[in-house]
């Protein structure tokens, strides 16, 4: 064997003295003597050895030689056969390894050689890994991140050391330790790259990280809703139902239902109900998506269904128009569909059906009768369903909630001539009241510069469905002013405070006057829509604009009267008016001023 340097790099040559290994029918001399290249000649653990193998004499060449390794000497080679005269192994243990090697040229004809190699202690830093279970949670889950997929080439897990960042942020959430297992919860959602830190006993670390998704999303609440209607056109009024959610561990478990429709840029806020009417306008593919809420966690799941809208293509629009939308058990509710229109037939050619529970069965068939009357036999929320059918069969369908209570007072309704809109009535004592508020629109010119009545958050939706809110000094206050509108229908007046009075003794006094709120068992239905006030903005001495400011909204449920307070002054500035507080229940009574607006219930003239 000799030794030397090749390019600066420590190497030794080593003749192979090959070795008695001839098998049957061999012939040593047909196979040549090999050189080795070793590089390095001495190395570490860590290091990767080179080993080159080439004949002595030039005498071999055209001759394809087979080579395999056996590297520990064991007897079992540790590579098949093959051309490579280079091979790359690195030894994890340190010693004086021999290595075993055989050359053959494919005839049966084998040589066998050795050579030893000083292979020095090394050390490496580790090379760290982790599962985290479950893959995939939210808010709620407990994830378990598991290091014992780390590797050390020199040491064995337990004597190596783990710290975690679960956040990625930066900040050690748990220092060393030599538990490979830890478990954390995260307090939001977001995606984060939890990164493990190993350090080995020599003082050398390595980091790993892998991307974390953790949602507000719970696998166990199922959303689901279904349409109405199979055959969706342009115009149609549709109703999604919902009520096919669940909590799959809490059946009982209170869900919120938000909604994501067609040509709207934003969710709906979350709500209990679980019904939502939609009106489809453009048409085409559209999508609507659904997210239930666990009330008491904030954790949703999500679902989408893809619809079609047809063309129009001149359907009938069919139109709900109820005498009430509140009532009892005993209320015998008026349902008209005269105001359904087709643009070829009169109402009168045009045929209806009633769906009356809203369950999507219908419950009448197909006849000319425009006017139905239907006693509901147990309190709940109801959207009764009307289809309307043209002559060529085209259909369209329309919606309308109302609200059954489990009470017994009389009730009734009427029509106000002026603009044909329908409020339901409740006899409480010896007083007929109207039991929604008004939603008359008087001229809204401006009365001493100010609107005459404005809409619940200056939205137009919440007029249509919980009435105005009128400027009192609009309309009780002067009464002198050529603008001055009466505002209650024929037979009909704002109440004054002996009204009031007599109304709140009726029900018990300061006690029952809660039993006047929505829900109340006086079906008077208050609605806590508070009052609003106005801001005058003004650049330099010049007003500009107005904010209105809505003020208890959702908190109290406010009524005015018609009675001023005694003033020695004729000052003619407060009005006696009354409210019931949603939080305590509780009655308040007395006097406010004239500029600011609230709703309006008329009370029946004897």
């Amino acid at each position: 064997m000799r030794s030397g340097s090749l390019s600066g790099l420590i190497s030794f040559l080593l003749l192979v003295l090959i070795t008695a290994g001839c098998r049957k029918d061999q012939n040593p001399e047909t196979l040549p003597d090999l050189t080795i290249r070793v590089k390095p000649a001495k190395g570490l653990t860590t290091d990767n050895f080179t080993i080159a193998v080439e004949p002595v004499t030039s005498e071999s060449d055209g001759l394809t030689l087979f080579y395999r390794w056996d590297w520990d000497n064991d007897g079992i080679w540790d590579t098949p056969f093959s051309t490579s005269s280079n091979v790359v192994h690195r030894f994890l243990k340190p010693g004086n390894p021999m290595v075993r090697f055989e050359y053959a040229d494919g005839k049966k004809q084998v040589r066998t050689g050795e050579v030893m190699l000083l292979v020095e202690q090394g050390y490496s830093a580790p090379k760290p890994g982790f599962s985290v279970n479950p893959g995939k949670g939210n808010i709620l889950t407990s994830f378990v991140f598991d290091a014992s997929l780390t590797r050390d080439d020199e040491d064995s897990l337990n004597q190596l050391q783990f710290r975690w960042d679960f956040r990625g942020d930066g900040h050690w959430t748990v220092d060393y330790s030599k538990n490979p297992v830890a478990s954390y919860q995260f307090s939001a959602a977001g995606l984060y790259n939890p990164k493990l830190e190993v350090k080995d006993p020599a003082g050398k670390t390595a980091t790993f990280s892998r991307e974390l998704l953790v949602t507000m999303e719970d696998s166990l609440i199922v959303s689901d809703f279904i349409i109405s209607d199979s055959l969706i056109r342009v115009g149609d009024t549709v109703l999604l139902d919902a009520s096919g959610s669940k909590h799959l561990r809490y059946p009982n478990r209170e869900l919120l239902f938000s909604w994501f429709l067609p040509d709207r840029v934003e969710w709906t806020l979350p709500v209990p109900e679980k019904q939502q009417i939609v009106i489809f306008r453009q048409k085409g593919p559209a999508i609507i998506r659904l997210k239930a809420y666990d009330r008491e966690t904030r954790l949703f799941s999500e679902i989408a269904k893809e619809i079609y809208v047809a063309d129009e293509n001149l359907p009938p629009k069919a139109k709900i128009e109820v005498g009430s939308n509140y009532g009892n058990i005993l209320t015998q509710f008026y349902l008209s569909s005269w105001s359904s229109t087709d643009d070829y037939q009169a109402p009168s050619e045009l045929e209806v059906r009633w769906d009356f529970n809203g369950d999507g069965a219908w419950d009448s068939p197909f006849t000319r009768e425009m006017v139905a009357y239907h006693q509901f036999d147990a309190p709940g929320e109801y959207y009764i369903g009307l289809q309307v059918r043209d002559l060529e069969g085209l259909t369209s369908t329309d919606r309308k909630r109302v609200i059954v209570s489990s009470n017994t007072n009389p009730t009734s309704f009427f029509r106000d001539p002026r603009d044909g809109n329908h409020y339901g009535t409740v006899k409480i004592g010896n007083q007929w009241w109207m039991s929604q508020n008004l939603s008359f629109t008087v001229p809204r010119k401006l009365t001493g510069g100010f609107l005459q009545w404005i809409c619940l958050m200056e939205q137009s939706r919440w007029c249509d469905q919980v009435g105005k809110l009128y400027r009192i000094g609009a309309v009780v206050v002067n009464r002198a002013d050529e603008d001055f509108v009466t505002i209650c229908p024929t037979g009909w007046r704002l109440p004054t405070k002996d009204d009031w009075e007599t109304l709140i003794s009726s029900v018990g006094g300061e006690s029952g006057a809660r039993e006047l709120r929505f829900g109340g068992k006086y079906d008077f239905n208050g609605l806590d829509l508070g009052y609003a006030s106005f801001t005058v903005l003004y650049k330099g001495m010049m007003p500009y604009d107005t904010v209105y400011n809505f003020k208890e909204t959702y908190e109290k449920a406010w009524f005015f009267s018609t009675t001023e307070p005694y003033d020695i002054n004729n000052a003619r500035t407060d009005i006696w008016m009354w409210n019931t507080d949603r939080a305590t229940q509780g009655l308040w009574v007395g006097h406010g001023p004239t500029n600011i607006y609230m709703p309006v219930r008329c009370i029946k003239e004897n």
